[in-house]
């Protein structure tokens, strides 16, 4: 349960938009559907867990999905200067609301809003404890309240039967955790930023080039308060052919001065069984580093990762489960 103080924050006009799209089709569903998937990732010295539910109903040409989540982050803080260690744990809560209202059979918009309260990733809560710890003996040191929401505009057009091309908006705003550093002039401790704004446009085209193949092409732009322009291009293919399935794809990044990532991938799915598939998965991804947004201390170095992944998924038609290991 969401306590009432994270419920506060979370965007006046979303709690509108479920009641008014819940009352809308409330007396005619045609369809229920609900999700659960859970994810922990455990090491020596960090634990990370992803907990999320979504349920979607539809009727006639509305469909609502609202979602519900919790991040829970655990880690072993250590700060080598001050040779002081530290248990921290903290949990983000997060939840969201979509409606997708279908104007033809080759027309459709979707309005989304999200919030979330709570630190986005473990990086920055790490990065909150070294700041309080160098700078909470100082009157002007404000303990950081992150949190933020968002607002997602997009609409799809199915030109044919074998493509569709779908444009979205999306705008967020978070309150950050801010990095602090000493200001002479001041005679103490000033903080960077903590309202930042987001923009992402994209544009994304799918097209069936025949009965087993299919491509699809996106391009993202992204801007945020005091970042260069972000630029992503993401390419993929997808295949069939009688139990089998196979998906390749590759993306590149590049954001001024000097940030530049790039990815592929290769998918093989295997129907051993009418209700029974396989998955194998191999995944590569490479970046220069993460860019500072306020001081070299918020800034991630380069990294370079592969994943292997294997998956076994049970489905029934209104049932279905999926295990994996990678």
């Amino acid at each position: 349960m969401i306590p009432f103080s994270a419920m506060s924050r979370f965007s006046p006009p979303a709690l509108a938009l479920a009641s008014l799209a819940l009352g809308n089709i409330a007396s005619g569903i045609t369809l229920q559907e609900a999700d659960f998937a859970a994810e922990v990732l455990s090491t020596d010295d960090i634990t990370l867990e992803a907990y999320k539910l979504d349920y979607t109903a539809s009727r006639e040409n509305w469909t609502v999905k609202i979602g519900l989540g919790a991040n829970r982050y655990g880690l072993d803080y250590v700060n080598s200067l001050f040779a002081s260690s530290a248990r921290l744990e903290e949990t983000t809560r997060l939840a969201d609301i979509a409606v997708t209202r279908e104007w033809s059979k080759r027309w459709q918009t979707t309005l989304g809003i999200s919030a979330y309260d709570g630190f986005g990733d473990y990086r920055s809560l790490w990065l909150a404890e070294y700041y309080r710890e160098n700078w909470t003996a100082f009157p002007a040191y404000v303990a950081p309240d992150p949190h933020g929401h968002a607002v997602r505009l997009a609409s799809a057009w199915n030109y044919s039967g074998a493509g569709k091309v779908e444009v979205s908006a999306d705008f967020a705003r978070d309150q950050v955790a801010p990095a602090w550093d000493f200001d002479p002039f001041v005679a103490g401790p000033v903080s960077s930023r903590e309202t930042l704004n987001t923009f992402v446009g994209t544009v994304r085209a799918e097209q069936a080039i025949n009965g087993w193949l299919k491509t699809e092409l996106a391009a993202t732009h992204q801007s945020t308060s005091e970042r260069e322009n972000r630029l992503s291009f993401n390419h993929s293919w997808a295949a069939s052919a009688g139990r089998f399935a196979a998906r390749l794809s590759g993306g590149y990044t590049r954001e001024e001065p000097t940030f530049e990532a790039s990815y592929a991938g290769a998918a093989l799915e295997w129907n051993l069984r009418p209700a029974w598939t396989a998955t194998a998965r191999y995944r590569l991804y490479q970046d220069t580093g993460e860019v500072a947004v306020s001081s070299f201390t918020a800034a991630a170095p380069g990294l370079d990762t592969r994943e292997t992944y294997l998956g076994l998924l049970w489905d029934r038609g209104d049932l279905a489960v999926s295990v994996g290991v990678g």
